[in-house]
């Protein structure tokens, strides 16, 4: 989306590569193929843009129709309304004469349209662009850099009624390490409206999600940013993005968890390979023996703790395993509603009298009042008539604080105390939650 002295304007860019498109030898040598691009733009009661234009493309020899590296580039430039619209892009590839094709290629998203500025210095949306082998450059929606091209690459037009450069400040920030680096540029040129290309190398740059801004240093207010992303590595273009996924929601809690779901999955990936090599305990080798852990519990957990459709290590009990290893004692139980187990195993859970390894007592590890009241709290809502007749606990007991994943999961807060869980399952049906737990930060 580009802003000039007239408003709004998209200009649509459309890659197609010659293996996919349907070509006809001509008669005079050659061959060709007609594509048909249909761009529409909607809201309820209101048709922006409705427009079709035919394309030809030309290819000298029959090996040129099927080269995968040969592109052909349909644009279309069009004004535009400010707003919401629903957008959809067709092209038929039209064998010459014939009608259409067999293939089709077809495109739907919303499009949101800002009002330009009323006056003043300001900036059209930006660009991400590649470098091609064919010499063009062509857009990039995936903004993704590093592998294929190791320089960043992007476009965009000023529009200021000046005689002289305009200065900007460009600047490039990963929100997640800190990192930031910064540059100035000036924007020459005759007449209000003028193209700019800023490009800078990245060869130093680590895997991650970046942030890109162009501001104007005599209007900061019209500052405009956009995202893309450095991989390296191929495995995070390849690997399997459910395995990411389950990494971030299992390592990662509040802000953290929502920061990194935001990002692309290769910057995911890259994150999750910064994590893994701060808690390798042995760096320097090949072997990461916390990882290696981290796989092994996440196999059991799918293995015995699935539970109606949930996969085993996003239940609360393949949470905590994975958390703290396999406990040294287990009580299970069947919970009558005339019985006082789950009483019991509550108490269990906040008991201040504990045994520890050499077979003493230790007194007050907890407070005691604190110990009836978090006692209290939970009882209120497991009392024994509340719950159906076939249902069930688990008490899982660790010796002091089991065996963490991670050295910052062990709790520190009394040497000797057993860490404890009880995981409910109040309908009988095998799904069991985490009512409590005498973890001091229990995670969500």
């Amino acid at each position: 989306m580009f802003f000039d002295a007239e408003g709004s304007r998209l200009d649509l860019a459309v890659v197609v590569y010659h293996s996919e498109l349907q070509f006809q030898e001509r008669p005079n040598g050659g061959y060709e193929a007609k594509a048909k691009l249909h761009l529409k733009l909607a809201r309820k009661g209101e048709v922006s843009l409705d427009t079709e234009q035919m394309f030809v493309v030309d290819a000298g020899d029959f090996e040129q129709t099927r080269d995968p590296k040969r592109f052909a580039l349909f644009e279309l430039s069009r004004r535009v309304s400010p707003g919401a619209w629903a957008v959809t892009i067709d092209l038929d590839n039209l064998k010459s004469g014939e009608g259409l094709a067999d293939k089709e290629g077809k495109a739907t998203g919303i499009l949101v349209v800002p009002s330009p500025p009323a006056a003043g210095s300001y900036l059209s949306d930006l660009e991400f662009r590649w470098n091609t082998v064919q010499g063009p450059q062509l857009p990039n929606p995936e903004r993704l850099y590093g592998i294929n091209q190791d320089t960043l690459l992007v476009y965009f037009e000023l529009n200021r009624a000046s005689k002289e450069a305009v200065p900007l400040a460009v600047r490039i920030e990963d929100p997640l390490s800190g990192f930031s680096q910064g540059d100035t540029i000036q924007v020459a040129g005759e007449g209000e409206r003028r193209a700019a290309t800023y490009s800078a190398p990245l060869e130093t740059f680590l895997e991650g999600s970046y942030r890109l801004s162009i501001v104007p240093l005599e209007a900061e207010a019209d500052s405009r940013q956009g995202d893309f992303v450095v991989a390296w590595n191929m495995n995070h273009l390849l690997g399997d993005s459910h395995l990411v996924d389950l990494e971030v929601e299992l390592l990662f809690t509040g802000d953290q968890r929502e920061r990194l779901k935001s990002l692309p999955r290769t910057a995911r990936a890259a994150a999750l390979d910064k994590f893994w090599a701060a808690h390798d305990p042995t760096p320097g080798t090949k072997a990461n023996e916390a990882y290696d852990r981290f796989k092994s519990r996440v196999d059991y957990a799918r293995r015995f703790f699935a539970e109606q459709g949930t996969p085993g290590p996003l239940t609360a009990r393949g949470r905590v395993y994975i958390r703290y290893g396999p406990p040294a004692q287990k009580q299970f139980d069947v919970v009558p509603n005339d019985t006082e187990e789950i009483q019991e195993a509550v108490a269990k859970v906040h008991d201040p009298n504990q045994v520890d390894r050499a077979g003493k007592t230790i007194k007050s590890v907890v407070p005691l009042d604190r110990s009836r009241f978090e006692t209290q709290q939970d009882l209120s809502r497991l009392t024994p008539g509340s719950l159906n007749s076939l249902a069930a606990f688990e008490l899982w007991i660790y010796d002091q604080v089991g065996d963490p994943l991670l050295e910052s999961e062990a709790p520190e807060w009394s040497e000797g105390t057993d860490l404890r869980f009880l995981f409910v399952d109040q309908l009988g049906t095998g799904v069991y939650h985490l009512e409590t737990s005498n973890s001091p930060f229990r995670k969500d």
